[in-house]
């Protein structure tokens, strides 16, 4: 008990000293996000080549470990939030496999899901787009034309849960009294 006593006493003291401390905020390089994106890519790969060692296992096997990739890809989708790039390149390695896994047997029950993991998909990246697109001075921000930010931010304000609460864009919200 000593052992998880004692380090746990050890950072609540640096915390401590260190709470009311200045700290600095350093930009983040581009180099930094190109390799946390790679990283999060070589993780979402090892998850992700599972379905090629999951023959002979039986369907009850195949559940836990479904059930294992999704919580991490969705554990992923708020511990990566901050570099988008990182978020999206893990759930598509780590999910996408188990899609076409899933695709392949030819069974109602994992073409449903097949189908439920590529909602979870492509709703994870539309997410992660729009924040990649929304976020003032983002890489793809810059990189894209003018005409695709435009034509986006019109697309969600035209949405009903924009309407209703009367804002111009997703940034510009105003509340109804």
């Amino acid at each position: 008990m000593l052992a998880q006593v004692l380090p746990s006493l050890l950072l609540l003291a640096r915390w401590l000293r260190r709470k009311n401390s200045p700290t600095s905020i350093r930009p983040v390089g581009a180099g930094t996000i190109r390799r946390a994106t790679r990283y999060a890519l070589l993780a979402g790969l090892t998850w992700g080549a599972l379905p090629l060692l999951m023959r002979g296992v039986t369907s009850r096997e195949e559940m836990a470990v479904c059930i294992i990739v999704t919580a991490m890809a969705a554990g992923s989708a708020t511990t990566l939030a901050a570099i988008p790039a990182a978020a999206m390149s893990y759930v598509v390695a780590s999910i996408v496999p188990f899609v076409v896994y899933f695709a392949g047997k030819n069974d109602p029950a994992y073409a449903l899901l097949a189908l439920l993991a590529l909602c979870f998909t492509v709703a994870a990246v539309l997410g992660y787009a729009l924040v990649l697109i929304f976020t003032p001075g983002s890489v793809f921000r810059k990189s894209c034309t003018p005409f695709l930010v435009t034509f986006v931010s019109a697309k969600i304000t035209s949405l009903s849960c924009f309407k209703a609460l009367r804002c111009s864009s997703p940034r510009s919200v105003t509340r109804v009294p």
